[in-house]
């Protein structure tokens, strides 16, 4: 994994994408001179719409205790949040621009292999955000607090079993947001290798990844209801269902690599159209 790591960050491509040095993609520059109104905009809404009612009805101690633990996940997705507006601007015109300049030409005549170009250009795009430290804390106080919570939840079931809970639901906390944010970056890259402009491929991205979000959060709800109705414990509804879309998105973020190498295949025998 370093060894590739360290093959991506050598990668000219991926120094261009970064922004080392020209600006190559006009969509994100624009959409960057306004993303602090945006995150400032997305946090607000973000806690707005989880200030729900569901703590009212405990006493003081426990609601003070339940809105400490929701704060980092309420921080996590308004980061999702930036993540999904932010990020198929970098990656989604970043071929189809290309090919529209006349520069794509180019850089198929370099010996980089297509398929380290296509991942040059989807972790240079991601290297240009500035959440990853954020990120990185909010998940560790996210762990914390999943640890936390069904420790104090279970404290009178069996010790196996709440260690089953605990490592699912910490597990999933921590790695799910990690895996959405490359989701969101292989769709928009996998969009702009088969559409015929920028515009298309923005549009297209945003459609997809606004439907997946809605159909695994919807998805998740209605599991997580059925799973207590049958079995009347709701904090092991949510370890499962975490778990649950934790690993749709990590067979999701496989199947958008396979059809990213596909797409290099592609590319490499210059199948390709420009609107």
């Amino acid at each position: 994994m370093f060894a590739f790591w360290t093959k991506i960050k050598q990668n000219p491509v991926y120094q261009r994408e970064r922004g080392r040095w020209g600006e190559p993609n006009r969509f994100f520059a624009t959409l960057n001179r306004y993303s602090p109104f945006l995150v400032i905009g997305i946090f607000v809404f973000t806690i707005c719409c989880g200030s729900y009612s569901s703590l009212i009805g405990l006493d003081s101690t426990l609601t003070t205790f339940w809105a400490i633990l929701c704060l980092p996940n309420l921080a996590m997705n308004g980061l999702m949040w930036a993540v999904v507006l932010l990020v198929p601007a970098l990656t989604a015109p970043s071929i189809s621009e290309e090919m529209k300049q006349g520069t794509w030409d180019i850089l198929r005549l370099t010996p980089q292999p297509m398929s380290d170009i296509l991942l040059a250009k989807v972790f240079g795009g991601l290297a240009r955000l500035k959440i990853w430290w954020p990120m990185l804390i909010v998940s560790l106080f996210q762990m914390a607090g999943a640890v936390l919570g069904i420790v104090t939840m279970q404290a009178f079931e069996s010790t196996g079993e709440n260690l089953l809970l605990v490592i699912l639901l910490a597990v999933a906390v921590v790695t799910r947001p990690w895996l959405e944010v490359l989701c969101v970056a292989l769709i928009g890259i996998n969009f702009s290798a088969v559409a015929g402009s920028a515009r298309t491929a923005l549009v297209g991205s945003y459609a997809v990844i606004l439907l997946l979000r809605l159909f695994i959060y919807l998805g998740s709800f209605v599991f997580s209801l059925a799973i207590s109705e049958i079995t009347g414990i709701g904090s092991g509804a949510v370890s499962v269902t975490n778990s649950l879309s934790t690993a749709l998105y990590f067979f999701l973020a496989i199947g958008l690599l396979f059809l990213l190498y596909w797409q290099a295949k592609r590319l490499s025998f210059g199948d390709q159209k420009v609107d």
